[in-house]
């Protein structure tokens, strides 16, 4: 199994003037904030998305932007994270082969397909709103399938092509079933360490949405001595310390299923632009994880300041930055107070760990939680030549189960099965089952 060092050196050889990438460009913060080193790199236009779009009437899209960023501690360390992230990225748009292609219904395939009927579904309300998209999943209408592999049932299965790519068009009315979002991709010198990264992201995810959609009210996340942390975090919270900024509220949000979560808030009062802001992430290990959302929080801040300002009416949004913009303006504080007044806390010690054994045993604990919870997870292999050049894997890994994240406000999944029994699955009775945040997703 390749070290991670291993993989970040192998995706080096994708930045050149003919690689995936030119250059990397170093990005600038703020005076007084945290200075840790990022970078964003661009593939520029790349050619291979050509499908037609009839449904929505917009011509064939023969070009695509790619875009991304990396940060860490070590300058050469985050120009490679934010390269891998663009191949990641790349590959979930590319890796289209229409030779593996199935047209047929999911009455046709049976058992061999996923089952259609557990995909998130909007509510009521949202399928009527005007100018919606998508509609109901149809189980006995065709539409195109490409072959993947069942996690929980061990098995090769089929799963919706506008599921397993980014990049792939709807064609037909019942191939709306689902926006296009980058969860549950993720790259790799190690195909089933790849799909590790991948559903802790999906686990990721479904905590996102909950929390705010639900408002759950957190239980705070004490780190304590910095003697108690990795080296990572403890670099990292000495550079928050330095800043104008507040020390960053961390939260704990781990689910039912066990995988360390942490929820970030960051607040920096004096910001006329980025207010408030969060950031979440999942994986093995708590004092990891940890050191993954404050890294990711100073770069996403970078991000923020430099967005273009959402437009239009709430209602409307449906870029990734739109709600996160929005929500950042310091009017809209107070829209987070049901996190920053919960007053039960939890030390980052209590926090449960997967990270026992290698990789292929933690991968092999967290696929037995999805099924003893009647989960199914899918990992479909999108490597593109580019990845496989320089020994890596790309995979698309689907957990219908799990509450997606949506960054457009007439689709919020608010009718999905788990989205309402959120806060009693969690252990927060007191939220009104009904009750829905109105206000939109602040994370991007």
């Amino acid at each position: 199994m390749k070290r991670v060092v291993e993989v970040l050196d192998g995706v080096g050889g994708l930045l050149s003037p003919y690689g995936l990438a030119p250059a990397a460009v170093g990005l600038k913060y703020l005076a007084g904030e945290p200075d840790v080193p990022a970078f964003g790199v661009s593939g520029g236009q790349v050619l291979g998305l050509l499908e037609e779009d009839p449904l929505a009437g917009r011509a064939p899209n023969s070009a695509k932007h790619f875009a991304a960023a990396g940060t860490a501690q070590a300058p050469g360390r985050a120009r490679l994270l934010a390269l891998a992230e663009l191949l990641e990225r790349y590959s979930a748009a590319m890796a289209q082969d229409s030779g593996a292609v199935v047209r047929a219904s999911a009455e046709e395939l049976g058992d061999e397909a996923i089952d259609l009927m557990s995909f998130p579904r909007l509510s009521a309300e949202e399928y009527a709103s005007p100018g919606q998209r998508l509609a109901p999943p149809d189980p006995s209408a065709p539409i195109r399938w490409v072959r993947g592999w069942s996690l929980t049932r061990r098995r090769q299965v089929y799963v919706p092509a506008v599921v397993a790519w980014m990049g792939c068009v709807p064609q037909r009315p019942a191939e709306r079933i689902w926006h296009p979002v980058s969860t549950g991709y993720a790259v790799h010198g190690d195909l089933r360490s790849a799909v590790m990264q991948a559903l802790c992201e999906c686990v990721e995810r479904d905590m996102v949405s909950s929390v705010w959609l639900r408002k759950l009210p957190l239980p705070r996340l004490e780190v304590g001595d910095d003697a108690d942390l990795g080296e990572e975090a403890q670099a990292m919270l000495t550079r928050f310390r330095r800043s104008v900024l507040d020390v960053p509220h961390l939260f704990d949000a781990t689910s039912d299923l066990g995988v360390p979560t942490i929820y970030l808030v960051g607040v920096a009062p004096d910001s006329s632009r980025v207010a408030t802001m969060v950031a979440c992430a999942a994986g093995a290990d708590p004092q990891q994880v940890l050191a993954k959302v404050l890294r990711e929080a100073v770069g996403y801040r970078v991000a923020l300041h430099s967005g273009h300002a959402a437009t239009g009416k709430v209602e409307d949004f449906e870029e990734v930055m739109d709600g996160a913009v929005f929500m950042a303006r310091p009017e809209q504080s107070e829209a987070f107070d049901f996190l920053l007044s919960s007053r039960r806390s939890r030390h980052l010690s209590d926090l449960p760990t997967l990270a026992c054994g290698d990789t292929d045993t933690q991968l092999d604990v967290l696929v037995e939680r999805l099924r003893e919870g009647g989960m199914e997870a899918v990992a479909v292999e999108v490597t593109t030549d580019e990845a496989r050049d320089v020994g890596l894997s790309a995979v698309r890994v689907f957990v219908p189960q799990l509450v997606p994240l949506s960054f457009r406000h007439d689709a919020r999944y608010l009718g999905h099965p788990r989205l309402q029994d959120a806060p009693e699955r969690l252990g927060y009775p007191e939220c009104v089952a009904e009750e829905i945040n109105p206000l939109p997703q602040p994370f991007g």
